[in-house]
């Protein structure tokens, strides 16, 4: 007598133990977790859903395919051709944890419809978010059901339906002008000085600026001084790899030699401080924040080719 084969096989991957089902022809599914640590609690997972009926691809919930989506060893993050940076894999958790999981918990994946997607982003508008806000919580509901349904999971993807929110009065933040460079380099404490000087002058996101050090600069033969970006500050006051993952040389002006920060501030704590000043200097109307000095710069530059 043959032996019998269980209509699933379990394995462990990091933390946490994954199952695989067959389909009628014995090949194997996706890899699903079972968010169970143990091989014991990941079996009697695995029975508890075969006895309801539940274990095959066409029943999984989507609790149990997206709960470890994220994480740091999931197929998702570690079998990415192009990295993900660590602040991108944080914006999904924490949208994933405090948003989608909560609302579709209880549902099966097959079940996520064009309806219910509505409905999810009917309950952000109704908390008052902005456009680009729901935009980013709808990217991470995405990124997990096109995975689904590359997966074969799902024979349809619900968001080739939804229609977009477009742009409509979606806020969009302005560049500084010269002249409010000037009042706002006037108005800050002597410690933020450097750093807004480094973000007009370098196009930099605040984060990247505060992650370079003196020993960051190189001079060229030409005599032309550079930063080689290929790092940032995190609010952590660590040092991790920039949004893009590829360094980049920037040119700056000599002037900006030596003005580079050693961990004297993070990001939140300067991002705090600039949104306090710039209300006070501006007042509530003002369409700008200190990203707007990354604005500024590439205006800058658009203007100067303009007249070359």
């Amino acid at each position: 007598m043959g032996r019998y084969k269980l209509p699933y096989s379990i394995y462990k991957r990091g933390k946490y133990w994954y199952y695989r089902t067959y389909t009628v022809d014995g090949l194997r599914t996706t890899a699903k977790s079972t968010g169970c640590r143990t091989k014991g609690e990941a079996v009697q997972f695995c029975e508890s859903l075969l006895i309801n009926g539940s274990l095959s691809d066409s029943n999984i919930s989507f609790a149990s395919y997206s709960l470890h989506f994220f994480d740091d060893d999931s197929f998702y993050v570690k079998d990415r051709i192009t990295p993900l940076s660590e602040n991108t894999i944080k914006g999904h958790r924490a949208k994933f944890r405090y948003s989608i999981y909560p609302f579709f918990k209880d549902y099966k994946l097959k079940d996520i419809n064009y309806i219910e997607l509505k409905k999810y982003r009917g309950s952000l508008i109704d908390k008052g978010m902005k456009k680009g806000s729901i935009k980013e919580y709808l990217t991470t509901l995405k990124i997990i059901l096109d995975s689904a349904y590359k997966e074969d999971l799902i024979s349809r993807n619900p968001f080739d339906k939804l229609e977009s929110l477009g742009e409509g009065e979606e806020e969009q933040k302005e560049a500084f002008t010269l002249d409010q460079v000037k009042q706002l380099y006037n108005s800050i404490e002597p410690k933020y000085k450097n750093l807004v000087l480094i973000l007009a002058l370098t196009g930099m996101r605040i984060n990247e600026a505060l992650g370079v050090t003196d020993a960051d600069v190189f001079t060229t033969e030409k005599n032309t001084d550079y930063i080689k970006l290929n790092k940032q500050l995190n609010n952590k006051k660590e040092y991790v790899r920039i949004k893009t993952k590829r360094n980049r040389d920037i040119p700056i002006i000599p002037e900006l030699k030596g003005k580079f920060y050693h961990k004297e501030n993070s990001y939140k704590s300067a991002y705090k401080y600039f949104r306090c000043i710039i209300l006070e200097l501006y007042g509530e109307d003002a369409n700008l924040s200190i990203h707007s000095l990354r604005h500024f710069y590439f205006t800058l530059i658009i203007w100067s080719y303009s007249i070359c």
